[in-house]
């Protein structure tokens, strides 16, 4: 299958994968304008959002990913005072706000005030072909020009909720350091985004973590307690602080078995639920406590 990628925007969840393609020499083509791209990749570069990130004394210019509920991400690190705004060809600029960081994929997220039509996501197939897109960004209020190339991305590997081992191929491999960069397929679909680690995630991933970030107040969400994973399965209790939100629920010893329909099997499972739940939100924890199945609701915090 052959796969187009357009960069600059956004990334998701992976880990590295024995199945690596080699590296390729890859022929760099420069676009200045959407129409001379290859048709596919069009749609999804006209989704890109010119993103200004004004702070006292200094203003740049970075492109952002449209995604759906009015979202968008970038690569680039956005104080949480910046003055933000966002233009798109044919429209004047607009005022854009700071939603948060996450701090695994390293991607910033946004909320626009004028609508962008999202791009269209699809899940991330194996053994693809691509062409990889990076938009070039001049100045605010300027129509990007493109480089692009043809590259190969790796397997996907799926485990734990479909979080632990994404799409994995370095960039300095196969992508020579082109950051930000989307993965979409012939359909016109995205399907991986690159990001500054040099690693590829699903962008179905990015989209949902981006999702948890705005609803969970700029966080995801934080049982505040130390543990490990037990043996014979559950993540265990080691301390709950004074201050945690789970004091009163949870206690030294306690093994989670379950956070609402999740099945808790180890403490990296535990606290990858809680990083795909929003903070602010209530969880229905199953817990045993000795020979006895104990049933609790904790408000999860916000992990910082």
């Amino acid at each position: 299958m052959l796969v187009l990628v357009v960069a600059g925007a956004a990334a998701a969840l992976t880990t590295s994968h024995d199945s690596t393609p080699p590296a390729q020499p890859m022929t760099q083509n420069i676009s200045f304008s959407v129409t001379k791209l290859p048709a596919v990749v069009r749609p999804s570069a006209q989704r890109t959002v010119d993103l200004t990130i004004t702070t006292p004394g200094h203003v740049a210019t970075v492109a952002a990913m449209a995604l759906p509920g009015s979202l968008a991400v970038t690569t680039t690190p956005i104080p949480r005072a910046a003055l933000l705004t966002g233009w798109v060809p044919g429209h004047a600029t607009f005022p854009v706000t700071w939603v948060g960081r996450d701090p695994l994929t390293g991607f910033s997220i946004v909320r626009l005030s004028h609508f962008v039509k999202p791009l269209s996501l699809a899940p991330l197939p194996a053994n693809t072909s691509v062409i990889a897109v990076s938009p070039v960004i001049t100045g605010p209020a300027q129509r990007p020009r493109f480089t692009w190339s043809n590259t190969n991305l790796g397997d996907p590997t799926l485990r734990a909720y479909g979080v632990v081992n994404y799409l994995a191929t370095k960039s300095d491999q196969n992508l020579n350091g082109v950051p930000g960069a989307l993965a979409i397929d012939l359909t016109g679909h995205v399907v991986a985004v690159l990001a500054t680690n040099e690693q590829w995630y699903s962008a179905e991933f990015v989209a949902r973590v981006a999702t948890i970030v705005a609803n969970g107040h700029g966080c995801h969400a934080t049982l505040n307690i130390a543990g490990a994973s037990a043996q014979g399965g559950g993540a265990q209790v080691a301390n709950v602080p004074r201050t945690s939100q789970s004091r009163g629920h949870l206690q030294q010893g306690d093994i989670i078995t379950k956070v609402d329909h999740h099945d808790i099997d180890s403490w990296e499972t535990l606290l990858t639920v809680l990083y795909l739940t929003p903070a602010g939100t209530n969880a229905h924890l199953t817990v045993l406590r000795g020979t006895h199945t104990v049933h609790t609701v904790v408000h999860l915090a916000c992990a910082l």
